[in-house]
């Protein structure tokens, strides 16, 4: 791996000709960025630059098919990837290139950036030639974004959004042979389950169909560790074919890009006066943090945990992940992890939403009789209606006796309660008093199901996060346990319409876990009277 330049490279690039020139950043990439973007060294070349050309090396010699840079904003990541894609066009090593973001204007503002850099670099011009030919319809000036050109040498570039499909993407003959997926998780994105999935399937979807030999460039930070990123990043253990660089600006109490920041303020003295002067991360922290939100330690730090208050302790959330175990049978999606005894005190609490493709319907069983307390069934879908659920809460109470059933009092939950209590044992489904109805005397009727408010959701949710530090609740259920793991304060007081991380199990464990004091054990069943059939008791009798 390269780590620094020598005086005879310099030479060349500098005094060679155009032919030199070529065949030198032909070999090496970081000689083309130093040479045709020198605008861009403004600081000493950080080290971890130079193993950022070294993944673009083996990226291109088939060592790896998938890069990942997870780095501090201002990290260079974005310019250094969109150089790869100018050095691709100009030797030809690409012939269909994808830009894809969630938002699809940041992909065509990098498409813009490379197809300027094909017309105004005066290096890459004189050496490569015209390869980009600029319409005289064009208005540089207010221009700022671009969706797709095609090169003088047939080279197709083109933008697209995340929440496209990736199917049919054809240009002439060829599939897309290298994917740019950048910003492809925003603030935005981190505020929808529904849509961090849905970025998570077109990943996917990319993948499975990727063309022979094509490559994919990830550019991001950790800004949640529900999302994508943290996804791609837990996979490379199991992908040898991906890489993923993390880089924060601090790391191990050593700055990584030292030529350009320092920690403090004080630090800056009069450096603070030059043309290029160093950044102080006390300062930029301030600039970042102002709004009120942690974004200093999301974008700089790549640290979500700090950012977000993390509700449940996340040592201890690890430790039972990792002795998560498979569920012991799955009924048409309830997913079943004991057999049922019934001896044990069984509740079943559920989270509903409408069933569109966005939020989940969401159940979870435990079995309050051992010590510890277990979850032995989880359910979630997001594509059955609240009214519909009921029928499957319904079922899941039927394999555990007839257990208590708590669904989730909401808007959603209206219609799931209505059809339950025509289906189910009323006696079987919780109620409550509310208080504005409380009174000296006895309420004949109260109401079915279980509110959540601004009051009871971080009660329950407190109380979960006792029985989990505890040892008093055994969670085997993977995708539970990351709820649980992702879940900051910020989730717990964000009562937003517009936010549609709702943390579907979790609540539905919560509610479960809040019917500790009610859950019975299930009357035996009583077979009923049935007097048998009259009998002689001597043939006299009988004539």
């Amino acid at each position: 791996m390269i780590r620094s330049i020598s005086n005879r490279v310099l030479e060349i690039l500098e005094k060679g000709s155009a032919k030199q020139r070529r065949l030198l950043c032909g070999d090496d990439f970081i000689y083309f960025a130093i040479y045709y973007f020198r605008e861009f060294f403004q600081y000493d070349i950080p080290d971890f630059h130079y193993e950022m050309y070294q993944d673009i090396e083996d990226l291109r010699d088939d060592e790896i098919d998938y890069l990942a840079w997870i780095m501090f904003r201002e990290s260079a990541k974005t310019s250094i990837a969109k150089m790869f894609v100018v050095w691709c066009i100009c030797y030809r090593w690409r012939r269909f290139i994808n830009f894809d973001s969630y938002d699809k204007d940041n992909a065509e503002a990098s498409i813009f950036d490379v197809a300027n850099w094909l017309i105004s670099n005066k290096k890459i011009v004189r050496d490569f030639g015209h390869l980009f030919v600029e319409k005289k319809t064009d208005d540089k000036k207010t221009m700022k974004r671009l969706n797709e050109f095609i090169t003088t040498t047939s080279i197709k570039v083109k933008a697209y959004s995340t929440q496209e499909s990736t199917r049919g993407r054809i240009y002439d003959r060829f599939r897309p042979d290298l994917y740019v997926i950048d910003d492809f998780e925003t603030s935005k994105t981190k505020l929808s389950l529904a849509v961090t999935q849905k970025v998570g399937d077109h990943i996917d979807e990319l993948k499975a169909g990727l063309a022979p030999g094509a490559k994919i460039i990830f550019l991001g930070n950790l800004i949640t560790e529900a999302g994508n990123v943290y996804k791609l990043m837990q996979s490379e253990k199991d992908d040898p074919r991906l890489r993923v660089r993390r880089i924060d600006v601090v790391m191990n109490g050593k700055i990584m890009w030292p030529d350009k920041y320092v920690m403090t303020d004080e630090e800056l003295g009069k450096d603070s006066l030059l043309e290029n002067p160093m950044i102080s991360l006390e300062s930029k922290k301030r600039s970042l943090n102002a709004g009120g939100k942690k974004v200093y330690e999301t974008e700089m730090e790549n640290n979500p945990e700090a950012a977000g208050g993390i509700v449940f302790d996340r040592q201890k959330v690890e430790s039972m992940i990792k002795h998560a175990r498979k569920p012991l049978e799955v009924l048409a999606g309830f997913k079943i992890w004991d057999k049922y005894n019934p001896k044990h005190r069984y509740a079943i609490g559920a989270d509903t939403s409408k069933g569109v493709g966005r939020d989940h319907n969401a159940s979870v069983a435990v079995d309050f009789s051992p010590v510890p307390a277990r979850v032995v069934g989880t359910y979630k879908n997001n594509e059955i209606a609240p009214d519909t659920f009921a029928y499957e809460l319904k079922r899941e109470g039927n394999v555990f006796g007839t257990c208590l059933l708590a669904p989730e009092l909401n808007n959603t939950g209206y219609a799931t309660i209505t059809q339950l209590k025509q289906i189910y044992s009323v006696k079987s489904i919780y109620s409550h008093i509310p208080k504005d109805r409380m009174v000296d005397k006895p309420v004949t009727n109260p109401t079915l199901g279980f509110e959540t408010n601004r009051a009871t959701r971080p009660e329950i949710m407190y109380q979960l996060k006792s029985a989990v530090e505890d040892g008093l609740l055994d969670i085997p259920d993977e995708e539970l346990l990351l709820e649980l793991k992702g879940y900051t304060q910020e989730d717990l007081e964000d009562y937003s319409d517009k936010t549609t991380r709702h943390f579907d199990l979790l609540m539905a464990c919560a509610i479960a876990w809040a019917m500790r004091d009610y859950a019975k054990v299930a009357e035996p069943q009583k077979k009923p009277f049935r007097q048998s059939e009259w009998q002689p008791s001597s043939n006299i009798e009988g004539r």
